[in-house]
């Protein structure tokens, strides 16, 4: 069964992606600083977290046949926005946030 966000779970949808860099670089074992990268919007930061931890970043198409969202899935969680680096920060956090002492 695929868990989505919400439902008793945190939102990460509803936090800055600043917080969510934050995040993701911790759970790469990364020490926090001041440079963190831009995972959210970026490929070059996000594409070796989507590779190393193989979430599945797939489109999802209009009825035109155009890219209506992006879904990413990833050990039973789902995400779907517009915005493929972020789907995939959010179902990685889904999944491995509780690694974080605060999340």
């Amino acid at each position: 069964m695929l868990k989505s966000f919400g439902g008793g779970q945190v939102n990460y949808l509803e936090m800055p992606q600043e917080e969510l860099n934050h995040k993701v670089h911790i759970i790469m074992g990364h020490e926090p600083t001041s440079n963190i990268p831009d995972y959210c919007n970026s490929w070059v930061s996000s594409g070796p977290v989507i590779a190393e931890k193989g979430i599945t970043i797939t489109p999802e198409y209009d009825d035109d046949g155009n890219i209506k969202l992006w879904v990413a899935l990833y050990a039973g969680s789902l995400c779907k926005t517009n915005n493929p680096c972020l789907s995939a920060v959010v179902v990685l956090l889904l999944e491995e946030g509780f690694k974080l002492k605060y999340h």
